[in-house]
Formats: structure tokens, C-alpha cells, sequence
């Protein structure tokens, strides 16, 4: 029987409060392993938990992460006081025991992340990105970091091939996949990603799963659950699955 860490997505998901402190305590209040959050560069070089380049989506405010400071962000009275945090008072907040998994948005902010990791330390910590290239140099940076590309499958024909040219071209420790992938030809694509795993030793992270119905797709599988609803998930695994606590 597989065991699956829960990881909680943005802290309680997308929408108003997402990537906040706030978001991220409750996250863990709900009984989450660990943290899923992303981080982009502001104009003054420091790292900061956003999803968007912009903050048109959740705040309504036409404004590019990139031209604002911390300051800037700080006193524009978002959502609440709390809700755009950096990196740094992530760690500070939250310690480096926790399991960490890190969505590079901006490859741009790497340098500074790299110092930022190296201050805090942080045991257990993933990096992801749906910007491949950015991996290698997480690797060369940060040798200690897990790395794991993100995969929607948009365009893909041959999803074998894709995922062994995946592999082979930057031996992931993690594999993080759309669970929306498996809801069609499932038991076929699973039993493939078995062997995969097995062969070459890699993890299978899935977003966003955030019902019992999409779990089930994906549980023989799953070794990282990023979902919006930690406490629902870790009910629904709890009669047939034994979660995991440590790497």
C-alpha cells in the first residue's frame, strides 16, 4: 500500500488569502505534512510567495510583481495585512522541519532563493516548476534540493516518451502530475506509472486533488498529495492508508 505525504496547496488553495501566512497556518492546523507555495522576484530582489505575475487575479489591481518592492506590497492593503509574505518569513514562521515544496514561477528569482535556502536550511525541501530548463541550475545551486518538474500533459501525443525523456534528461526525484490526466484510460496509465517508479525510482507528486472521487484515481500511485482540502483527504485515507510522516 502506498503512503502519501499531504502537502497543502497555496496553504488553503486558490483564491483571496492564497500563499499568506494565514493560508499556510491552516493549512497545517488541518493536519498537512507540509507546504505547497510559489514564489516569484519583486523589484527590490527578494523572494515572494505569488502565484501570478500579476496581482490582477486576486486583488483586481492591474500590477506586475516585478515592478513593485516588498514595501510597495506591504502597503497596498491587499485581501488583509497578512496576505503577500516572502520566503523568508515562510521559514521564519513555519521552521525547516516541515516538508517544503517550492513552485518556481520566475526562474529570475533563483539567485536570492538559493541564499535564502542556504540561511534557513530547510531539511526537507522539493523544487518544482513547470519551467523545466530552471531545474538543472536548481541542481548545480542547490545539490541538496529535490527536484520534481510539473506536468499537465497539454500537447503531449506519447506520454511514455515524454515521461522517459523527462526522466532521463533531469533524474527528478519527483514527478508532478496533473491527477486531471488519469480520469480517462486509468487503470492502463496506472499501471504504467507502477513500473515507471519502480525502474527508476521516482516519486509521484498530483495536483490539485480535492475530492475522494479524484483520489481514488490516483492513490495506488501517490506519493505526494497536493490538494486544497488536507483534513477531507487525510479522513478519506485514513481507513486504507497508512500516511507517510517522513522521507
Amino acid at each position: 500500500m502506498t503512503e502519501i505525504l499531504i502537502l497543502a496547496h497555496r496553504g488553503t488553495g486558490k483564491g483571496p488569502g492564497e500563499n499568506s501566512i494565514n493560508a499556510f497556518k491552516q493549512g497545517l492546523v488541518e493536519k498537512a505534512d507540509g507546504l505547497e507555495l510559489d514564489i516569484r522576484i519583486t523589484k527590490d530582489r527578494v523572494p515572494v510567495c505569488v502565484h501570478d505575475e500579476t496581482l490582477k487575479r486576486v486583488f483586481d489591481k492591474d500590477l506586475s510583481i516585478k515592478d513593485l518592492t516588498v514595501t510597495d506590497l506591504k502597503g497596498l492593503k491587499l485581501f488583509d495585512s497578512d496576505n503577500i509574505c516572502s520566503l523568508q518569513e515562510v521559514f521564519e514562521r513555519f521552521g525547516n522541519e516541515i516538508f517544503y515544496d517550492v513552485e518556481i514561477k520566475d526562474p529570475d528569482v533563483l539567485p536570492e532563493f538559493k541564499e535564502v535556502v542556504r540561511h534557513f536550511q530547510p531539511v526537507r525541501l522539493m523544487v518544482s516548476s513547470f519551467k523545466h530548463a530552471c531545474l538543472n541550475h536548481v541542481k548545480e545551486r542547490i545539490p541538496e534540493a529535490l527536484i520534481a518538474p510539473i506536468i499537465d500533459f497539454k500537447g503531449v501525443n506519447d506520454y511514455r516518451s515524454y515521461i522517459l525523456d523527462m526522466i532521463q534528461g533531469y533524474l527528478p526525484y519527483s514527478l508532478n502530475l496533473d491527477s486531471r490526466f488519469f480520469h480517462e484510460d486509468n487503470s492502463e496509465k496506472l499501471n504504467w506509472f507502477r513500473d515507471v517508479k519502480a525502474e527508476y525510482d521516482v516519486k509521484l507528486a498530483f495536483w490539485t486533488v480535492n475530492t475522494s472521487e479524484e483520489f481514488e484515481k490516483i492513490a495506488a500511485v501517490c506519493d505526494f498529495l497536493i490538494t486544497d482540502r488536507p483534513m477531507l483527504l487525510i479522513d478519506q485515507m485514513t481507513s486504507s492508508m497508512k500516511r507517510k510522516t517522513s522521507i
